[in-house]
């Protein structure tokens, strides 16, 4: 039987950057343990913080937060870029979601897939990309399931 939690979805303000601040470090790690190429999470903190920071109220994102009992489980952003290459001049780039391991496969990620689609409808875009982890196998999986397809793949040469 699947769990069952209450949470809310909401744009993510100030007060949450030090908890979203916590769920990047843990999706660093995350990433790190994929792939050494990736840094730890404390390593990363500062950096995230200052972008973090620096985006969280610009118009060209929007960043989502789930919290269950006031607390922080989760995070997403998108972002809406130009792109001159496509058809499409503007297109929206979800670019980051994480939700903390004790809250995933509750539909969490598929909520706040579905308010930042309606956040793109609502800016004219039509097409959404996004990049994941080929090793990130339950990520690609849930992308798939949002009805995402591998259009490109990204490589990288360690020299």
């Amino acid at each position: 039987m699947k769990k069952q939690i209450s949470y809310t979805l909401e744009k993510a303000a100030k007060r949450d950057i030090p908890a979203i601040v916590k769920l990047q470090e843990q999706m660093a790690d995350y990433h790190h343990d994929m792939d050494p190429y990736w840094a730890e999470g404390k390593k990363t903190s500062t950096g995230f913080l200052k972008y973090l920071g620096k985006n969280i109220q610009k118009r060209s994102y929007r960043w989502l937060v789930a919290k269950s009992q006031n607390k922080v489980i989760a995070f997403f952003r998108a972002k809406i870029e130009e792109n001159y290459m496509a058809k499409d001049k503007k297109v929206g780039h979800f670019s980051t979601a994480f939700v903390a391991k004790a809250y995933r496969n509750l539909g969490i990620t598929s909520a706040a897939f579905k308010l930042l689609k309606e956040w793109f409808s609502a800016h004219g875009i039509h097409t959404i990309i996004l990049t994941v982890a080929l090793g990130n196998s339950d990520g690609v999986r849930a992308w798939e399931c949002l009805g995402f397809k591998a259009y490109m793949q990204t490589m990288k040469l360690k020299i």
